[in-house]
């Protein structure tokens, strides 16, 4: 299966439910606005609860306006999953839009289902939780997310919601903005950065992630710059909470941050245990 689709599979209320394999084939989509505004879900799926694998998506996707969920492949992904998809496709905002969608992703905007192996190539601008893979994402079991990497630039265009309110509380990192666990686990993650990531007038930026919630990380490498961010900064991950760790990761590029002065090689501010960290 190839092609090229510049419209939504699904819409709002209609989502899709099947599974979906690929078959290692590339799809082009090509999202304008006239296309996605008043969507507040919006990929090539808008919303799945069904398996998708072994996809490749490029192209571009333009924000409109009223979207609330963007993702390259899907825009939210429920208690189903997404295996060995990448996406190549460039996702930023029109010109003519004051905002942006509130989860924003390569892969998908947020996640209630697990997501393995898959990689993002394309330039990511999002707003309140962006990340080179997924914007958000709440596991549910162990290791239901890992196995991810990222290559492109992701940025936080703005830190205004997608009702164009202020947003505290912004979160932006290289593979998820922000990564939340239901129970606690141990997680063997295996995530890589090399992309830019950057989040001025964010509060939580991460070369790999911008918040970990009541998560374990384990086994992440950072190569890209980081930069911007106004309460922490950090080159594996912003902040981290008392429940959480990070166990085997390194970063290799430089911290530049804007206003904050809570920034570190691995973490801006950690609440949590460090275990085996190294920067060079």
């Amino acid at each position: 299966m190839s092609g090229s689709f510049d419209r939504i599979i699904g819409d709002d209320i209609n989502y899709f439910q099947g599974h979906f394999d690929g078959n290692g084939h590339t799809i082009h989509i090509n999202l304008t606005t006239s296309t996605t505004t008043n969507r507040q879900y919006v990929g090539l799926f808008s919303q799945a609860t069904g398996n998708i694998s072994n996809l490749t998506v490029d192209g571009s996707i333009v924000i409109g306006d009223g979207n609330i969920y963007v993702g390259g492949i899907c825009g939210k992904i429920g208690s189903a999953g997404i295996r060995n998809c990448s996406n190549l496709a460039d996702i930023f905002c029109g010109s003519d839009i004051p905002h942006t969608a509130k989860y924003t992703g390569g892969i998908a905007g947020e996640s209630l289902g697990p997501i393995s192996f898959c990689t993002n190539n394309g330039m990511i601008c999002g707003g309140q939780y962006t990340g080179g893979i997924v914007g958000r994402i709440e596991i549910q079991i162990p290791n239901d997310f890992h196995s991810c990497g990222n290559s492109g630039n992701v940025f936080g265009s703005s830190s205004l919601g997608h009702n164009g309110d202020i947003c505290r509380g912004s979160f932006i990192g290289g593979i998820a903005g922000y990564i939340s666990c239901r129970n606690d686990y141990l997680f063997f993650n295996r995530f890589i950065n090399i992309g830019h990531i950057s989040g001025f007038n964010y509060d939580f930026v991460g070369g790999v992630a911008g918040y970990l919630e009541n998560h374990h990380l384990f086994g992440a490498i950072n190569s890209g710059m980081v930069d911007g961010g106004d309460y922490a900064v950090g080159g594996i991950v912003g902040f981290i909470d008392l429940r959480s760790s990070i166990t085997q990761a390194l970063n290799t590029n430089k911290i530049s941050p804007f206003r904050s002065s809570n920034f570190g090689a691995i973490v801006g501010i950690s609440n949590g245990n460090l275990v085996s960290c190294f920067f060079d």
